[in-house]
């Protein structure tokens, strides 16, 4: 009875963790329909590590997720950028599941700008996924490219891929980590308004369309909404507030049967002050 309740909640959790590797951290892209590819904030860590290129000081971010107010289903992630005169190296780790099981990720990136106008990222990634006994244990090791360019200091254009490796979990049957090409754009309309859009394909999954759009009604304070269209059209929203070396942020992503997930994150700044014309 307890082997067949503990299969239950790994079916359970494994079938939700799919979406981990696309819906990235950072509640300021969740917020935005999770198009974040083409963005240059603290997350770039984990989203596009060419975004790398436009930190500004030391950073230590962190984020908790809960996934449809369902206890166990959450994440948290916590990262540190550490800006050299040539580019940023960044540290992420992220923990999702129970104690019976769960996934991590550790992560080891860096970002630098390769011409005024072109950035590129590289992260190098190792997945462990535990399962309590009597299941087996499994780890694998995988990469993320980047790069962005900036046509003009308005307009921000990102590619990225997920693991070109198609590596996989040999303890688990070969089970493959999915590989992710996105690309999309980052318009700065105004000192007021940012929209974003992008397109992800998973090589075993439908296309999916994300677009989103952030508006400061004041200084130090945005409002943001979008939408995911894969298999249905999914609404997202949130709030985010800046200080004056600190930025918290809250996103919502609502799903049509399961209900929200719940993203909180939180960014320090050590040295430096952020800029809007630094980071988008």
């Amino acid at each position: 009875m307890r082997n067949a309740l503990l299969l239950a909640t790994f079916l359970l959790l494994a079938t939700a963790a799919q979406a981990q590797y696309l819906s990235p951290p950072g509640s300021r892209a969740a917020a935005m329909g999770g198009a974040s590819v083409a963005l240059t904030d603290e997350w770039a860590v984990y989203n596009n590590q060419a975004g790398l290129a436009k930190t500004d000081g030391l950073l230590f971010a962190a984020q908790l997720e809960s996934l449809y107010g369902i206890e166990g289903l959450g994440a948290q992630t916590s990262a540190l950028l550490i800006p050299t005169k040539s580019g940023t190296f960044g540290v992420l780790y992220s923990h999702y599941g129970i104690p019976g099981y769960n996934e991590n990720r550790m992560s080891l990136s860096y970002g630098m700008a390769l011409a005024p106008k072109i950035a590129a990222g590289v992260a190098l990634d190792y997945f462990y996924t535990f399962v309590a006994a009597p299941y087996n244990n499994a780890g694998t090791a995988t990469a993320s490219l980047g790069l962005q360019a900036f046509p003009t200091d308005k307009l921000t254009i990102g590619v990225h891929v997920f693991n070109p490796s198609r590596s996989r979990f040999k303890n688990f049957d070969n089970q493959p980590l999915p590989v992710i090409f996105r690309a999309g754009a980052a318009y700065q309309i105004s000192n007021k308004f940012l929209a974003v859009a992008e397109a992800e394909k998973d090589l075993d999954r439908v296309l999916v369309l994300k677009m989103g759009g952030e508006y400061a009604p004041k200084e130090g304070l945005y409002l943001r909404a979008g939408l995911i269209a894969d298999y249905s059209i999914r609404h997202t929203f949130g709030v985010g507030f800046n200080g004056y070396s600190m930025r918290a942020d809250m996103g919502f992503e609502q799903h049509p049967t399961l209900g929200y997930t719940i993203k909180l994150s939180y960014m320090y700044r050590f040295s430096s002050i952020f800029t809007p014309n630094e980071a988008q």
